[in-house]
């Protein structure tokens, strides 16, 4: 970590557990691609259902 952040690192980290809601916000790199599975959070809800095998027939496709 760059520019004395360390400390926030740390705080950050003493303090999540695993679900906490979080905004990244600040970069200027685009999101992590759907499907490599660091970006799987990434689409919004209406892309997410057309992924999900929900409520769709046994092998069917969105």
């Amino acid at each position: 970590m760059r520019g004395g952040v360390h400390r926030d690192g740390k705080w950050f980290h003493d303090r999540s557990v695993p679900g906490d809601v979080i905004e990244a916000t600040g970069s200027t790199r685009g999101t992590v691609a759907v499907g490599n599975g660091c970006g799987d959070w990434n689409p919004d809800f209406a892309q997410w259902r057309r992924l999900s095998a929900l409520d769709r027939p046994s092998g069917g496709r969105p």
